[in-house]
């Protein structure tokens, strides 16, 4: 629940969704070209950041289509159950490349794969 509360208060301060500055890495492949892993890491972190406003916006886009308390609910309830899943899947990238220096990479490229499924679904399904 704290991460879709999280979700909406990024949402109240990004009103509409994301625009991305021609220097701000909008794909993995993007963040692949850097020259140096720490700035693949950099890359990666700040693709992430966009990709979580991104995500806020669209859920709360698509929170929009439910009148009654019980839809909000099971959107809610959906959205909290993914959140866990995202966790637990990435989680497990991070734990198989450990202590490996590119498990916490491994870790950002899962949520960000997760979080652009999630948007496209919820642009395309809600």
């Amino acid at each position: 629940m704290r991460h879709m509360v999280f979700m909406l208060l990024v949402l109240l301060a990004f009103g509409t969704p994301p625009v991305y500055a021609e220097s701000e890495p909008t794909t993995l492949e993007t963040c692949r070209s850097t020259p140096s892993s720490m700035a693949y890491k950099q890359c990666i972190g700040e693709l992430l950041e966009m990709r979580e406003q991104h995500l806020a916006w669209a859920l709360a886009k698509a929170r929009e289509d439910f009148y009654s308390d019980e839809a909000k609910a099971a959107f809610d309830d959906a959205q909290n159950a993914w959140a866990g899943f995202q966790a637990n899947e990435c989680a497990a990238a991070f734990a198989r490349i450990a202590p490996g220096s590119d498990a916490s990479s491994a870790e950002t490229r899962c949520r960000i794969v997760l979080i652009n499924e999630r948007v496209d679904h919820l642009e395309k399904e809600y």
